[in-house]
């Protein structure tokens, strides 16, 4: 990576609240629901849903959903992109 790239992802998470970062360093363990995420981070639903909309317009984290194996709604779950290791490293500062 070049150092304007890490430049540029620096000046990006200076951007981010602490929610956002939370759910980020959350998604590093692996996919979640929102529901999960509401639970961990004791946070509104709505608020935690229009935090990971941003999460997604910044290319951060994707939304996927899966069959439940029953009528109805899939799940919807969240996950981190793919980042390169010093984008990872500098959500945990």
């Amino acid at each position: 990576m070049s150092e304007l790239e890490r430049e540029t992802f620096r000046d990006l998470l200076v951007t981010l609240s602490p929610l956002q970062r939370h759910l980020l360093q959350i998604l590093q363990e692996g996919k979640s629901e929102r529901d999960i995420l509401v639970e961990t981070t004791e946070t509104p639903r709505t608020t935690v849903y229009d935090n990971l909309s941003r999460l997604e317009r910044l290319n951060l984290v994707k939304r996927h959903t899966e069959p439940t194996g029953n009528r109805g709604r899939p799940t919807v779950y969240f996950e981190l992109r793919k980042l390169p290791e010093f984008m990872l490293e500098m959500i945990h500062q």
